[in-house]
C-alpha cells in the first residue's frame, strides 16, 4: 500500500524535479541529499534554509539536528507558509540559475 501525497517541482533538463514533498500528515523539508542528487547549487541551497531559519522552531527542531519530515500537527499555517515559500523561492531561483 502506497502513501497519500504529491511533489511539486519544476521541469529542467528534460525531466521533472521534483523540490517539495507533502503527505496526508507531514511536509518534507530539502534535504542536503536531496540538493546534491538533484544538483542544487549549494549557494541557492543556502538561501533556502535561511529562509526556513526565519522560524526557530524549524531552525531548531529540523534544520539544526538534519531532520526533514515536520509533522502538521507541530506547526501553525504561518509555519507552513513559510516552508512552502521557502520552496518556491528555491526553485524559482533553481530555474533562473540554471537559465543563465
Amino acid at each position: 500500500m502506497g502513501q497519500v501525497g504529491f511533489s511539486a517541482g519544476l521541469e529542467y533538463g528534460g525531466r521533472r524535479l521534483p523540490i517539495q514533498y507533502i503527505y496526508d500528515n507531514r511536509i518534507a523539508l530539502v534535504s542536503e541529499s536531496t540538493r546534491k542528487y538533484s544538483n542544487i547549487p549549494k549557494e541557492l541551497y543556502e538561501d533556502y534554509l535561511n529562509d526556513l531559519k526565519k522560524s526557530a522552531y524549524i531552525h531548531d527542531k529540523f534544520i539544526a539536528s538534519n531532520k526533514v519530515e515536520v509533522d502538521f500537527g507541530t506547526i501553525d499555517t504561518d509555519t507552513l507558509s513559510l516552508i512552502l515559500e521557502a520552496a518556491n523561492n528555491l526553485a524559482k531561483a533553481f530555474k533562473n540559475n540554471a537559465e543563465k
